[in-house]
């Protein structure tokens, strides 16, 4: 039992979300290169674009978006900082169709960028800077 119990924490600590709390972030402090897992890579330029490499996210398809064979999304297009009621958030929009948002979160008094993962459970993955 104890060694099941080991495993399920160690499977929440890494998908993350239990552990987030709301933040408050601007545009400046998202600007640059974010890193995950898997060797996924979000460089957000001053200005306005991005290059995607193997995020695992829920994306909405469109011909921009490339999805490996595992699962893992990229591309590259705009990116466009919306500040809504219930908090800011990136709103990924790739060259030829497809999108992709993320929500700024602390964790443990880090900034990180929240995704939706794309099994559609609420789990999320997270991106560092």
């Amino acid at each position: 039992m104890a060694t099941s119990t080991a495993l399920l924490l160690l499977t929440l600590s890494g998908c993350g979300s239990a552990f987030l709390e709301d933040r408050d972030a601007d545009r400046a402090e998202i600007i640059g290169t974010w890193r995950g897992p898997d060797g996924a890579l979000l460089d957000l330029d001053k200005s306005g674009t991005f290059t995607a490499e193997r995020l695992n996210i829920d994306a909405q398809e469109g011909a921009g978006v490339h999805v490996s064979k595992s699962g893992l999304t990229g591309g590259k297009g705009e990116w466009f900082w919306e500040d809504y009621s219930q908090g800011p958030e990136l709103f990924l929009s790739f060259a030829g169709g497809g999108a992709a948002t993320f929500r700024p979160a602390d964790q443990d008094g880090k900034l990180v960028l929240a995704g939706l993962l794309p099994h559609g459970d609420g789990a999320e993955t997270l991106l560092t800077k």
